[in-house]
């Protein structure tokens, strides 16, 4: 057995040696194999390297846990184990000037501005695609009426603002009698006064006007009966004025009666009472034909003809 494959199977058994652990197993691998039997305090190790055939000499004093050096401490395992040793490459790097770092500064903050605008259009582009796409919950019914409220105060609050100036007058006055304007609060203009009012322009409005004036049979709100209907109730008798004033009320009572009844009619949109309707008129232009054809045969043929267009047309 070797040295080099006796202190292999040590450091597989113990894996994490420290420097003087190693070199112990080297000194012990070396008297093994040598049969020789020494202090370690006056001991010199001669490490043998197979690839560069160099000698090493450590002497005791080398050995210490304060000048422990991790470069040398691998080149000894190398060498013990017949390993190829870890070659250190130093990289050299080229000189920079003062004016390189301030223009690579620059163009790192110009670089930063762009990054941060592009980022920016592209959260707007996001939020518009986002609200192009989703629509957004409705608001509750309680909140939305709150909103609309506090909406509505502040909207009352700047229309009443306009008032504020008279609210203080009222204030500051030292007397107030309600209700205040009263005049022009009750003030209500009225159909006669707006006739009185009226002053004719246009020379068909003065014909219109003197035509108005001058005739007799024009109604006033303060007389019952007109000029003309005065002069014939004077010319008659007392009896023979009573019975025509009679006549006359009854006669403005029948087409005031008369009036609303066809009113009322107009209004009437049921099929039955039409269908009632045009057959009583039919019958009553059969009857009116009959009569016309004994007394004007003639005159019946052309009211026929008529008769025939209207019911054609209709």
């Amino acid at each position: 057995v070797t040295a080099s494959s006796f202190l292999e199977k040590k450091i597989k058994k113990k894996a994490d040696l420290n420097y003087d652990e190693t070199i112990q197993l080297a000194i012990e691998a070396l008297q093994s194999s040598l049969g020789i039997e020494t202090r370690s305090k006056d001991l010199e190790v001669v490490v043998v390297s197979k690839k560069n055939k160099t000698f090493t000499k450590l002497t005791n004093d080398q050995m210490s846990d304060d000048e422990f050096d991790e470069a040398k401490h691998e080149k000894l395992l190398a060498s013990v184990l017949g390993t190829k040793a870890k070659v250190q490459i130093k990289k050299s790097a080229p000189k920079i000037s003062s004016d390189v770092l301030i223009n690579s500064v620059k163009h790192a903050k110009v670089s930063t501005a762009l990054a941060k605008q592009k980022l920016e259009q592209e959260k707007k582009e996001e939020g518009r695609v986002g609200a192009s796409q989703t629509v957004a919950v409705p608001v509750h019914r309680q909140a939305s009426e709150r909103i609309r409220g506090a909406v509505g105060f502040i909207e009352l609050k700047k229309d009443l603002k306009v008032w504020n100036d008279v609210v203080k007058t009222n204030r500051l006055a030292d007397q107030l009698q309600f209700p205040l304007n009263e005049e022009t609060m009750l003030a209500t203009e009225k159909a006669a006064d707006r006739a009185e009012a009226f002053k004719p322009k246009t020379d068909f409005e003065k014909k219109m006007v003197a035509m108005w004036s001058g005739s007799k049979n024009n109604m006033t709100n303060d007389t019952v009966y007109t000029e003309a209907e005065m002069e014939i109730i004077r010319a008659m008798d007392v009896k023979e004025a009573k019975e025509k004033l009679n006549q006359m009320q009854k006669m403005r009572a029948l087409i005031s009666y008369r009036e609303a009844k066809y009113r009322y009619a107009a209004k009437i949109k049921s099929k039955g009472y039409h269908r009632i309707l045009k057959r009583q008129k039919r019958k009553q232009l059969i009857k009116e034909f009959d009569e016309l054809l004994v007394r004007d045969p003639e005159a019946a043929k052309e009211k026929l003809k008529e008769l025939e267009n209207q019911r054609i047309i209709v």
